[in-house]
């Protein structure tokens, strides 16, 4: 994909053009972008880069909670006002 950055034109990979579309966007106040970009960046921080898009895609948000823990925070909204 050609792209133009400081007004030159430069090949870079879709990907890459996507990522920096998603973290302009989450920039700009895009609360979907910032969600996805930050669950983006906790999966893949210490790793070169992610193994692929299906990977990447497939990869439940560490921002995400689980039924256990839903479960348990209902458990403690129903429990802190008993005395």
């Amino acid at each position: 994909m050609t792209v133009t950055q400081k007004g030159k034109k430069k090949k870079i990979p879709a990907i890459t053009a996507i990522l920096m579309q998603l973290v302009s966007d989450a920039m700009k106040g895009d609360h979907k972008a910032r969600k996805l970009a930050l669950d983006t960046w906790a999966k893949w921080n210490n790793k070169a880069k992610p193994p692929s898009l299906a990977a990447l895609a497939a990869y439940q948000s560490p921002f995400e909670l689980s039924a256990e823990d839903e479960e348990n925070i209902a458990k403690h909204n129903l429990l802190k006002d008993v005395k």
